[in-house]
């Protein structure tokens, strides 16, 4: 456990420490983890199963329709006539 442990600490201070954006440096150290600690598993299908699973929840739905909005209001001014309304 703990040459599992020094190992992840380790290639994510290394990939960081280059200057790798945090997500790409995370996804990084963990397909390289799986490939050194599980080399039964295919662990090309196994990530590319998870980031499906991930991406296509329903839970995160909410924040591209949340974003949307937010420009929408904020392009065209909707917002400033509804604070304006709400002046007595």
């Amino acid at each position: 456990m703990t040459q599992i442990a020094t190992s992840l600490a380790g290639i994510m201070v290394l990939l960081l420490g280059s200057g790798l954006w945090i997500g790409l440096g995370l996804i990084a150290t963990g397909a390289t983890i799986l490939a050194l600690f599980r080399p039964q598993l295919p662990f090309v299908k196994l990530l590319a199963q998870q980031s499906w699973n991930v991406l296509s929840s329903p839970e995160l739905l909410a924040l591209p329709l949340f974003i949307l909005m937010a420009e929408v209001l904020f392009r065209t001014n909707i917002s400033a006539s509804l604070f304006t309304g709400l002046i007595p």
